[in-house]
């Protein structure tokens, strides 16, 4: 009987080639991610290239801004561009987009593909600076600045967001507005502001506060469950609702006293051994006395 009858033997080069085929599959994954990773890559370096084309546009003309600041709530996010004026805050957010660029029938579409996450990103970002920053703020005005095609769009409004193409983007913001005290304290408190919004997902501990009424109610229906009719309590109840919360009941003076001199006794009586012997030898001796015939 053979081996390759039994079972035993396999096919020559059947476990190389099966080492080769789960090698080759590896390196299939690799690629893929390589791949995205390459994508990830392309898309940051044009979104920073985008960033740092509006904020040279910016500085130009000179306006008050506040460059990748945090996005109140999210750690994972940020807002491009601040730009301050008197009555309002631009919040711009740079798009270097490739292709055509344009609003159809209402919808920004990036060659031909619908961008309206984009402008849902830039209405939901306003409205969070809004709420970090609080009453008395001036309003936050979202706009969509496009740095790589579309850079010669005249400004237009797509859901409340002005779409413009960078060429058109200090003109579109109106006129530089001066830097005075009032807008550099504005200015100086928005980042602050802004690190200390928590996140959709934080959680505030119940506080003290919160938990003392809830304690103070407990331990009035636990007198209540020890009370007798009309309202009173026994001393007994009263003694073993203190035992029932772990603290014994308290002893009164005459107990306490009583103790002490006890306890006084017992150190007389070890420091004086040979007084306490010779007091008690004579009742000894007359106590055998009694017993001897």
């Amino acid at each position: 009987m053979d081996s390759e009858s039994t079972g035993v033997s396999r096919r020559a080069g059947t476990g190389a080639s099966e080492q080769a085929d789960r090698s080759a599959d590896r390196a299939r994954q690799l690629r893929e991610q390589l791949g995205r990773l390459e994508r990830q890559e392309k898309a940051w370096r044009a979104g920073s290239e985008g960033e740092r084309l509006v904020a040279d546009a910016l500085g130009r003309a000179g306006w008050p801004v506040l460059h990748d600041q945090p996005w109140p709530g999210r750690d994972r996010a940020n807002i491009d561009h601040l730009a301050f004026s008197p009555d309002r805050i631009w919040l711009i957010d740079a798009k270097h987009w490739s292709g055509e660029v344009g609003i159809r029938d209402g919808v920004l579409r990036q060659n031909g593909y619908s961008r309206s996450m984009a402008v849902t990103k830039a209405q939901v970002a306003a409205n969070d600076v809004v709420l970090a920053l609080g009453t008395g703020a001036p309003p936050v005005h979202p706009v969509l600045c496009l740095t790589g095609s579309g850079t010669d769009l005249a400004p237009t409004t797509v859901e409340d967001v002005v779409l413009v193409g960078l060429e058109h983007l200090t003109e579109c913001l109106g006129p530089t507005p001066t830097l005075d005290v009032e807008l550099a304290l504005l200015m100086a408190k928005v980042p602050e502001h802004l690190k200390g919004t928590a996140g959709p997902t934080a959680r505030v501990a119940p506080s003290k506060e919160r938990k003392a009424p809830e304690a103070a109610a407990a331990a009035l229906r636990r007198r209540k469950h020890h009370a007798g009719a009309g309202g009173q309590t026994s001393p007994q109840r009263r003694a073993a609702s203190r035992r029932g919360m772990g603290r014994p009941p308290r002893p009164s003076a005459a107990r306490a006293l009583i103790s002490v001199a006890l306890l006084a006794l017992l150190v007389w009586f070890a420091f004086n051994l040979d007084a306490v012997f010779m007091l008690i030898l004579p009742v000894a001796q007359w106590f055998v006395g009694q017993l001897m015939p």
